[in-house]
């Protein structure tokens, strides 16, 4: 920024969206992408097993792909978060939240850690971080406020889905 507060236009980052731009400075902004997981995403994950997949995703991960590659190319760091279910040794969800209890089919299978489901859809850039939550919030319950802290972000930029819920 200069004396004036004004963004630097030699480091101003544009973004366009619904046809305004948006400036803000690189150098303290994260692009933060919520949950691009296959169960969230890919036809075989357990969303698209339960006919709960809308049409079009293929084109949408492209699109997150192709941000998430603009915000690396201007250096901005990257963090993913990753919706997981904990299970007890039966298979049951254990502390699965309000997503399990909205959705009765996340009591047995979908989301676990170490599953294919739970892992970032094929086709996106890898993340810089990685962000494991048991809940809709990606602050609550992990260390997300202390990455940013340490990230010296101001500017946050959000993408991914389920951004409705889990923003």
């Amino acid at each position: 920024m200069n004396k004036e507060g004004d963004v630097n236009p030699s480091k101003a980052f544009k973004v366009y969206q619904y046809s305004l731009p948006l400036n803000f400075n690189p150098q303290n902004t994260v692009l933060l992408v919520i949950d691009m997981q296959n169960d969230f995403i890919h036809p075989h994950g357990i969303l698209g097993k339960q006919g709960l997949l809308i049409d079009g995703l293929e084109g949408f991960v492209k699109r997150v792909g192709n941000l998430i590659d603009l915000c690396r190319s201007k250096g901005l760091p990257i963090i993913a978060t990753r919706h997981i279910i904990h299970q007890n040794q039966q298979g049951q969800a254990v502390g699965g939240g309000l997503w399990v209890e909205m959705r009765p089919f996340l009591k047995t299978e979908g989301f676990r850690q170490g599953s294919w489901g739970a892992e970032i859809v094929d086709g996106l850039p890898r993340p810089d971080y990685i962000i494991d939550k048991t809940r809709f919030s990606g602050f609550f319950e992990t260390n997300m406020e202390c990455l940013l802290r340490g990230l010296k972000a101001e500017t946050i930029i959000f993408s991914g889905v389920a951004t409705n819920v889990c923003v």
